[in-house]
């Protein structure tokens, strides 16, 4: 009679490990799938970031030459 609930109690716990593992894998893939999300976010700001700089340089470099111009 011992030696079964020993078995049984060995099984809970093996059974237990397993569902623990299943929802472990489950909230790392989730987990995994927001940083994807993070990640491709932050490279579109970046991204416009670069056109915003660039654009602001340009609209600069022609403010400085109007300047000149307007010297002469």
């Amino acid at each position: 009679m011992n030696a079964s609930k020993e078995a049984a109690t060995r099984e809970d716990l093996e059974k237990f490990q397993q569902e623990i593992v299943h929802e472990f894998h489950v909230v790392s893939d989730g987990l995994i799938d927001q940083i994807k999300l993070l990640a491709e976010g932050h490279a579109g700001i970046l991204h416009r970031f670069d056109r915003i700089e660039k654009e602001n340089e340009r609209q600069h470099s022609e403010t400085q030459w109007s300047g000149t111009f307007m010297k002469l």
